[in-house]
């Protein structure tokens, strides 16, 4: 249960701070993007997976789940390999050499920059 509990916190900090901004961060990296996108789709699926564990056991035609580590096994495989496809898919979505929107200095500070050729 604490891997559960740990996995959806997790989750759950990273989706919130990427819709509300509670803390800015400076761009990042195509591979730290991909890596980030697919460890919050592990940690859900991880927590998915235990929420409906005996229906996913049933579907794998294995019988009852029984054993901790039958458990661990099928939890962390689904998160390991929902990691893996989610990266997998993203590779191509992400251009080599994105790396995020640009935050200037002058747009923090509420001054936007003027365009050439224009007169305020």
């Amino acid at each position: 249960m604490l891997i559960v509990v740990t996995t959806s916190d997790l989750a759950f900090c990273v989706i919130s701070n990427a819709i509300a901004g509670f803390i800015t961060r400076p761009p990042r990296t195509r591979t730290r993007r991909i890596a980030e996108a697919a460890m919050v789709a592990g940690c859900v699926a991880i927590s998915v997976a235990t929420a409906f564990r005996d229906a996913l056991w049933s579907v794998l035609g294995t019988g009852t789940l029984t054993s901790v580590p039958a458990l661990a096994a099928l939890t962390l495989g689904a998160g390991a390999a929902t990691s893996v496809i989610a990266a997998a898919l993203l590779l191509p979505r992400f251009p080599q050499g994105s790396s995020g929107p640009r935050r200037h200095h002058s747009d923090a500070a509420g001054v936007h920059p003027r365009r050439p050729g224009t007169n305020r």
